[in-house]
């Protein structure tokens, strides 16, 4: 299952298959308990734009746009041995896998965009994504960031091999993306 956002997502298969107008149809009857927006627009109509750091959108269309892709695998009659998914991937496989109804995962994943805007309300920050740089070495270069007295940087989360996402502040990920390309010849930062 994906697991990123850019305006238009799902626009394709939204016009070429029916089975992802349904699968929209039953996220808007979920989201119209408590909103007159439809997800559509915040995919590939008008909102799409503003999409972009709202986490409760951008998660919804995400996750329609997964499961629209496993109906069209099952209006093909491909079955998967397995659902798998990462993170918020996880609540797709949950629904494609029966774990909950697809009701309850739009709620779920709503409640969860909603809980991440309020965290992220509270306490401003941002992530990037390091490569070319084993967990050591970059835990090591955080504590020297860290000696230099910045303090808002971490790891937070390994996501493969030489792969580690680190979170803070946006101005000290700037900070630390520049401290990075001048100390380690490894890591280019723009």
């Amino acid at each position: 299952f994906i697991n990123s956002f850019t305006p238009g997502l799902g626009k394709r298969i939204y016009k070429e298959y029916e089975v992802t107008k349904e699968v929209f149809q039953v996220f808007n009857k979920v989201l119209s308990e408590t909103s007159d927006e439809d997800l559509e627009s915040y995919c590939f109509g008008k909102n799409a734009i503003r999409t972009k750091g709202n986490n409760m959108w951008v998660q919804l269309a995400i996750t329609a746009v997964n499961l629209s892709y496993a109906q069209i695998l099952d209006s093909h009659n491909i079955e998967p041995a397995v659902s798998l998914g990462h993170s918020l991937g996880e609540i797709s496989a949950l629904i494609y896998s029966r774990g909950v109804s697809l009701e309850d995962g739009v709620r779920l994943v709503k409640k969860r965009g909603e809980l991440m805007n309020q965290g992220a309300r509270k306490f401003p920050g941002d992530m990037i994504v390091i490569g070319n740089m084993s967990l050591d070495q970059l835990r090591s270069q955080i504590e020297q960031f860290h000696s230099m007295g910045e303090t808002n940087v971490a790891v937070a989360n390994v996501n493969a091999p030489g792969q580690v996402t680190v979170s803070g502040s946006l101005e000290e990920l700037n900070r630390f993306g520049e401290y990075l390309s001048e100390n380690s010849s490894r890591v280019r930062f723009k």
